[in-house]
């Protein structure tokens, strides 16, 4: 085993731990586990998770996440129909 180590300034590396014990779950474990293979998450195993590690990133480590892009609501309009949310492109 080869162990090297680089030194890198002006980078923090933070740990998250997910656990399911605290996750909302109104439905049964196995829909976290993708039925094909059984080891990838699902498409709801991974919503799940993004949620979670999302709310720790604005509460934990904002400076993460940065500032509101002041051009979102230009965005929106762009692509979103703001009636119904339907995309249009």
């Amino acid at each position: 085993m080869v162990s090297i180590q680089y030194l890198v300034e002006n980078v923090e590396i933070n740990k998250y731990f997910c656990s399911l014990d605290y996750l909302d779950m109104k439905r049964p474990l196995t829909d976290l586990v993708e039925p094909t293979d059984g080891f990838h998450p699902s498409q709801t195993g991974n919503a799940m998770f993004a949620k979670k590690f999302f709310e720790f990133l604005e509460t934990e480590h904002p400076e993460a996440i940065g500032p509101i892009n002041p051009y979102n609501a230009e965005i929106d309009a762009m692509f979103f129909n703001n009636n119904d949310n339907k995309i249009l492109v």
